[in-house]
């Protein structure tokens, strides 16, 4: 593991392959929160051990990219904008200036992060080998997103508009 920046700590560190230490943390009782940046994709196939700490056997691996991706990258980006738009004029806020990776395999590593989804099907984009795949699969979350965004915006109008009503569907007293 590569060391970045500390916390006034002192680690014994091997070097590993993939990742590196980005914070570390002393705790109580000897313990430590490290916070670890994986720099290469790999796939434990075996735990070889578990305490102190887990070790693994792994297999490294990149995304298999046979296929132009350009085209999902445009419809990932544009989607990506639109519920950025709408999640702003939800909030009232005004929308954010976003800056997007140039390449297809980090946009869709970085919407996959942000995403707001469940953990598992942010695990199955993670696990998925092909960057098309990925982007592809990111087309379907962000569509629904856009979908929940636009029924939250359309509900927000409604109620705004009864709101405004006045009266609130009372009847009026007098006469």
């Amino acid at each position: 593991l590569v060391i970045g920046r500390l916390k006034q700590c002192q680690l014994a560190v091997r070097q590993v392959d993939g990742a590196r230490i980005v914070e570390a943390e002393r705790l109580e009782q000897g313990r430590m929160n490290i916070l670890c940046e994986g720099e290469s994709r790999f796939r434990i196939h075996r735990f070889t051990q578990s305490a102190p700490f887990w070790k693994g056997a792994v297999d490294f691996f990149d995304d298999d990219e046979h296929h132009s991706t350009k085209s999902l990258y445009e419809q990932v980006a544009d989607l990506y904008r639109t519920v950025s738009d709408l999640s702003a004029k939800l909030s009232g806020s005004q929308p954010a200036e976003l800056i997007l990776p140039e390449s297809s395999l980090d946009l869709s590593y970085m919407v996959s992060f942000v995403l707001d989804i469940d953990s598992e099907e942010k695990q199955k984009l993670l696990e998925v080998k092909s960057t098309a795949e990925r982007l592809r699969m990111l087309v379907a979350h962000l569509t629904d997103t856009i979908h929940k965004l636009e029924q939250q915006r359309s509900l927000k109008d409604v109620v705004a508009k009864v709101r405004g009503n006045g009266d609130l569907g009372r009847p009026h007293k007098g006469n």
